[in-house]
């Protein structure tokens, strides 16, 4: 396949598609707020080997268009996943993702991460 212009693969086609599908059905059913159809064209796989395996808290704030949800798609075993507030002093929540879970994030908020599988 052809390097884009950032030297890197493109991303492929299905990827793009789902996460142009899952933006979609979230708009359509009111959980983001209308905008223009969102174009991905990366992906990032963590992969997790172990129980003990853990993703610290971050951002994730260095995409060219923030408003874009971001799209993560849970394969595997089950895992708490920290979802951060506006600020560090808020608690994160905890949310329980299973394999073939889809997590839209859209606007602020801060780190997210699994502390654990």
């Amino acid at each position: 396949s052809e390097a884009s212009a950032g030297g890197r693969p493109p991303l492929p086609e299905e990827l793009a598609a789902l996460g142009e599908r899952c933006a979609a059905i979230a708009v359509a059913t009111g959980a983001l707020p209308p905008h223009r159809q969102p174009e991905y064209d990366a992906a990032i796989v963590n992969y997790y080997n172990q129980p003990s395996d853990t993703l610290c808290g971050h951002t994730d704030d260095t995409e060219m268009d923030l408003d874009v949800p971001l799209v993560s798609i849970s394969l595997g075993a089950p895992c708490v996943f920290l979802l951060g507030g506006d600020t560090v002093d808020e608690a994160p929540r905890a949310l329980l993702l299973r394999g073939r879970d889809v997590l839209l994030m859209a606007g602020g908020g801060g780190g997210g991460g699994p502390p654990a599988l």
